[in-house]
């Protein structure tokens, strides 16, 4: 996309309402005042012009929601624990069923941090860190801020247990995009969510603008505090193999 075109769409975003409960989704509203624009520019701009600019407005909603705070701010907060938020577009639809395949290896773990050992990210954590027992040893470990995260599976890993092991300021925002399930329930005696369906991880640096994540299983999240520690569940599984797991958290 050309720098003038992302400059015009960066403007329409910022103007969209504000509400703290809107009542139609993103992206339909955002088309709707790209078409508009056009209708009102039609004799300085082509047609090829206005589908590039439409089309990447598709492309572009995630990451908008992440980079431009009035959009982020638009969605509803339904759930908020250490270092974690959950957010939900308007106007939820019933569960799609299926995730996606899982992506390449470099995919899933860009952007986690630098691998460490298993000894060293509980040192990380100053003991802290909970563990897994039903899914054993992890393949990989990373540490990042107030976060490390365990991942379970080689060439294709079925699980991502992240945790925030200190008091922590906001770190990630989970979008539960439209199309997706959000339920609440008690994990292990505590409150928690369950997120199903389509959904998006935004994560906010302490020095940098928040960025949409790489996708990493395009899978389902489990999300609660559990002894002082923000656990979230990553998986291509359900919620019954989720809450297995979640109740071998030592």
């Amino acid at each position: 996309m050309k720098d003038v075109d992302r400059e015009a769409l960066e403007r329409l975003l910022h103007d969209l309402p504000d509400d703290e409960e809107p009542q139609v989704d993103l992206v339909p509203g955002v088309l709707q005042r790209v078409r508009a624009l056009d209708g009102d520019r039609a004799a300085h701009h082509d047609r090829a012009r206005r589908n590039v600019l439409i089309g990447a407005v598709a492309a572009m909603a995630l990451a908008a929601c992440a980079a431009i705070p009035p959009v982020r701010d638009a969605l509803v907060s339904v759930f908020q624990v250490n270092g974690i938020r959950v957010l939900q577009s308007p106007s939820p639809a019933p569960s799609t069923g299926s995730p996606s395949p899982t992506p390449s290896l470099p995919a899933v773990y860009e952007g986690l941090g630098q691998p460490t050992t298993e000894a060293e990210a509980e040192a990380y954590s100053s003991g802290r860190l909970l563990r897994p027992t039903a899914l054993g040893a992890p393949d990989r470990v990373f540490p990042r801020e107030a976060l490390v995260t365990h991942a379970y599976g080689k060439r294709e890993p079925a699980w991502l247990v992240m945790e925030v092991v200190t008091p922590s300021r906001l770190l990630l925002e989970k979008i539960a995009l439209t199309g997706s399930h959000v339920r609440r329930l008690t994990v292990n005696g505590r409150p928690g969510v369950w997120v199903e369906g389509p959904q998006e991880l935004v994560y906010i640096p302490h020095d940098a603008d928040p960025r949409v994540e790489e996708p990493r299983l395009s899978g389902n999240s489990l999300i609660w505090e559990q002894d002082g520690v923000t656990v979230r569940i990553e998986t291509t599984y359900g919620l019954a193999d989720a809450l297995r797991v979640a109740a071998s958290m030592r």
